[in-house]
């Protein structure tokens, strides 16, 4: 099975079209189309993207083995660095919570590839497909969301004005992928306007640059 196979299996599992993917991803349809058909391969730095929106691992979506791909049971090639993660249970109900920690320059890093444990989601979402977790780290938020807090992210819908949602760096490379939560205010051809509680500011994300995906939930650690 090559890697447009795989894309086009975790795809249906999930039950989506090649232009939901797509749209989760930042590209065009035709894209998808032309991976899933072995015309071309998605660039290293898409692999993760795809990984997260289909909710598989990038070494399995990139490289093969366990036939879900979650979890840490594949078989990288020679000389790759896998990435130690929980083992998936063997209950479907739980979702995946991924590490994520703060840098000196005050940015946000997501590892889409380290799951630090699998968690029941909120019931409401417990049959959205993807559906994600990850702790949040810094104060940007406070006092809406804290730092410690676990929040619930749906990887197919876009916020409504006045949201919480994460913004996260589609042009990274590798398994760290800068992430922010901020308050989405709106969007432009060409930018997000975003707000954060502390300190208080508005500014621009280009969209070009940055997606976004709703929070949906967020697990109070107070």
């Amino acid at each position: 099975m090559e890697i447009g196979d795989r894309i086009k299996s975790a795809r249906k599992a999930l039950k989506i079209s090649q232009e939901a993917l797509a749209e989760i991803v930042g590209l065009s349809q035709s894209a998808v189309g032309n991976w899933e058909s072995g015309i071309n391969a998605p660039r290293r730095e898409t692999i993760k993207d795809l990984a997260m929106a289909l909710n598989v691992t990038p070494e399995w979506l990139e490289f093969g083995g366990a036939i879900n791909g979650r979890g840490s049971a594949f078989e990288p090639p020679p000389n790759a660095n896998p990435v130690i993660s929980a083992a998936r249970p063997k209950s479907d109900d739980l979702r995946p919570i991924y590490s994520s920690v703060h840098t000196v320059d005050g940015e946000q890093i997501l590892a889409p590839g380290e799951v630090v444990e699998w968690r029941a989601p909120p019931q409401r979402w417990d049959s959205v497909k993807g559906l994600y977790g990850f702790y949040v780290v810094g104060d940007s938020m406070e006092p809406r969301i804290n730092p410690g807090e676990m929040v619930w992210i749906h990887p197919h819908r876009k916020p409504g004005l006045g949201q919480e949602a994460v913004f996260i760096r589609r042009s990274d490379t590798g398994h760290n992928t800068p992430i922010m939560v901020k308050v989405f205010i709106k969007a432009t051809a060409a930018f997000w306007v975003v707000r954060q509680y502390n300190p208080p500011k508005e500014f621009q994300l280009r969209k070009d640059e940055w997606d976004c995906q709703l929070i949906v939930d967020i697990d109070l650690n107070r």
